[in-house]
């Protein structure tokens, strides 16, 4: 999951999509942040106690930034968005798995 540049959207966005991807951008940082705490100390370490929270956390905010773009379905960021948000559900299933281990 990688916030999404503008150079990769060929850097023009309308007026709707360029305030949801402003506001997407929070939500992106946040969501990288928790997924890296999740594969980086977490699942690196063994610890599952609460995995399945964090996941859950994580998705959230992906699910933010999804919120705010719901009505632009035809938008690439719309696109892009809905990739991750089932990365990190996917992410978050496996995450249930390895808790009730």
């Amino acid at each position: 999951m990688a916030v999404p540049h503008r150079e990769m959207l060929g850097g023009s966005l309308s007026g709707d999509e360029r305030a949801a991807y402003n506001t997407c951008l929070t939500e992106y940082s946040y969501a990288v942040r928790c997924m890296e705490h999740v594969a980086g100390d977490m699942v690196a370490r063994c610890r599952f106690a609460g995995l399945g929270e964090e996941y859950v956390r994580c998705v959230t905010y992906v699910e933010g930034c999804r919120d705010r773009l719901v009505r632009l379905k035809s938008s690439p960021l719309y696109a892009m968005n809905l990739v991750d948000r089932n990365k990190a559900l996917l992410a978050y299933s496996l995450g249930q798995l390895l808790g009730s281990i």
